[in-house]
């Protein structure tokens, strides 16, 4: 029995990171969508876990929405550096 071979390994860093990127993008439109729901201001924590490092951040939506942006911006950096 042999190991998988380069173009599956190939395709499944691609799906990997495809619903990575999906999974970035669902957060990013839902805290959108719920940012300017309502008159109630309050503030609470943000966690993004990049990986095993969760980042703790404490305001509103709009810290969250630049919090995610700029994961995003990092993943794709990434990404382009990466292929």
């Amino acid at each position: 029995m042999t190991g998988p071979g380069a173009l599956e390994v190939l395709a499944l860093l691609l799906l990997s990171t495809v619903l990575i990127a999906l999974g970035f993008l669902l957060v990013l439109l839902g805290a959108a969508a719920s940012q300017n729901e309502g008159t109630v201001k309050s503030k609470g924590l943000v966690v993004l876990l990049l990986g095993p490092i969760p980042l703790v951040l404490r305001g509103s939506a709009r810290i969250a929405l630049l919090a995610f942006a700029l994961v995003a911006a990092l993943l794709l950096l990434f990404l382009f550096l990466a292929f």
